[in-house]
């Protein structure tokens, strides 16, 4: 009677840790087609400062979400969101540097988007 119990118990850890498992893929899975998604809208279309910015701001949130388990997923974690914040300080201090030309803001802007795309395609 015990064994049995305790073999439904086991059963119902390893229901529950399947579903969280199959929570952690839908997310890391939504993460990839947001980053390919990024990734293409960079490659077909001259994005503005506040939509890349939006963008990564959309990523930085879907990162945050992720439930990271093991010490390896928890670095991934927050190497992604030390990347993207980088970005959105980069894209911050192009927004308002009045110093800059039009057109070297537009070659700076291109290289960031190159930064951004180069990571998203890691």
């Amino acid at each position: 009677m015990q064994t049995r119990r305790e073999n439904q118990e086991t059963q119902l850890r390893l229901n529950e840790k399947n579903k969280e498992l199959q929570t952690l893929q839908d997310q890391n899975q939504y993460l990839l087609s947001e980053k390919e998604r990024l990734s293409a809208d960079l490659d077909q279309k001259s994005m503005t400062l506040n939509e890349l910015n939006a963008r990564l701001a959309e990523l930085k949130a879907e990162n945050s979400k992720i439930k990271a388990i093991t010490l390896a997923d928890k670095k991934k974690k927050a190497n992604a969101q030390q990347r993207l914040d980088e970005y959105s300080k980069k894209i911050d201090t192009l927004s308002n540097d009045n110093q800059l030309g039009v057109q070297e803001k537009k070659k700076k802007i291109e290289a960031l988007k190159q930064q951004i795309r180069k990571y998203l395609l890691q």
